[in-house]
């Protein structure tokens, strides 16, 4: 699979994975550019990831869209981050270190008030599957992949990044475990190429 993308649905990688898994015995990708969040999380399910020297992957955090209309006004769409949540319930209790049950559920209320209870509770079922979705991605590739090495995988693209912007390069990606592979010279200019004559015809 050629693959540029700058996120999207995160339901979409693992019917395309398993899409490709239907056809071929193996599953590469070629990253010649972006592949950032649904694209990075598809990249999981691969047997290799050849990635050339501009790849970016980045972290697979979901963000919620939210469309509220204030008084019958005009709607607006607020994006939510599914870890700027969690990292904001990790402020209170580790930062600010209010751990007493009242306070926290006080926080929690607050919490709820500004951002729905509907909403929260989308974040915590988002937080799960794409867990789920990563954890079924890595556990797809031929080559079985150790359990501590999935754990890492998934921790250091939902949680250990702190931005969703940023930018996961074929060296930084191959030490947190990804089967990375550098094309040889040519390769990486044909790979270039083609991305140009796609960036062209799609008037990217």
């Amino acid at each position: 699979l050629f693959l540029y993308s700058r996120g999207g649905d995160v339901s979409v990688p693992w019917r395309i994975a398993t899409m490709f898994r239907e056809f071929g015995k193996e599953f590469h990708i070629l990253v010649p550019y972006k592949a950032h969040s649904a694209a990075t999380l598809l990249s999981l399910g691969a047997d290799c990831i050849a990635m050339t020297k501009k790849a970016e992957l980045g972290p697979i955090d979901p963000t919620l869209v939210r469309t509220t209309a204030e008084g019958g006004g005009t709607a607006t769409a607020q994006e939510i981050s599914v870890e700027d949540v969690n990292s904001f319930l990790s402020f209170v209790k580790e930062r600010a270190n209010i751990n007493d049950q009242i306070a926290l559920a006080q926080v929690i209320k607050t919490l709820a008030e500004q951002i729905g209870p509907l909403t929260l509770g989308t974040v915590n079922r988002q937080n799960s599957h794409i867990r789920l979705v990563a954890r079924k991605l890595l556990t797809s590739q031929k080559e079985k992949v150790d359990e501590a090495r999935i754990n890492t995988i998934i921790e250091t693209l939902t949680e250990k990044m702190y931005s969703h912007g940023h930018a996961i390069g074929r060296a930084e990606a191959k030490d947190i475990g990804l089967k990375v592979q550098y094309p040889d010279p040519n390769t990486e200019d044909l790979l270039w190429q083609l991305y140009l004559s796609y960036e062209d015809d799609l008037k990217l």
